[in-house]
C-alpha cells in the first residue's frame, strides 16, 4: 500500500467513511477529481497536503474534546454533568435533523 492509499484510508477513518460528494465538499476539490483520486490517480502535492491538514485538524479537534470531557468529569458535579449531557444530546439531535 502506497502513501496515498494510506492517507485516503486514514481520511475515510477519521471522517467516518464519507461519500465522495462529502469528500468534495470537505476538501473543496471537484467531485470528478475526488473520484479520480479514489480510483488511483496520483495526487498533486497540494492535494496530498490538504488531506493531511484536514486529518490533523480533525484529530486535534477530537483530542481537545476528549480532554474537555475528562476535565468536566473531574470538576463538575453530577447535576452539572447531566445538564451538559442533555445539551449535547439536544445539539446532536438538531444536527441530525439538519442533515436529513
Amino acid at each position: 500500500m502506497n502513501l496515498q492509499e494510506q492517507l485516503l484510508r486514514k481520511f475515510q477513518e477519521v471522517y467516518e467513511d464519507p461519500k465522495l460528494r462529502i469528500v468534495s465538499e470537505i476538501t473543496g476539490l471537484n467531485l470528478s477529481r475526488i473520484f479520480r483520486i479514489y480510483q488511483g490517480s496520483v495526487m498533486k502535492l497540494d492535494e496530498y497536503e490538504l488531506f493531511l491538514r484536514l486529518i490533523d485538524k480533525r484529530e486535534k479537534h477530537h483530542q481537545k474534546l476528549r480532554e474537555l470531557i475528562s476535565e468536566a468529569e473531574i470538576v463538575l458535579n453530577k447535576d452539572q454533568l447531566e445538564c451538559l449531557f442533555r445539551e449535547l444530546r439536544r445539539k446532536i439531535r438538531e444536527a441530525n435533523l439538519a442533515n436529513v
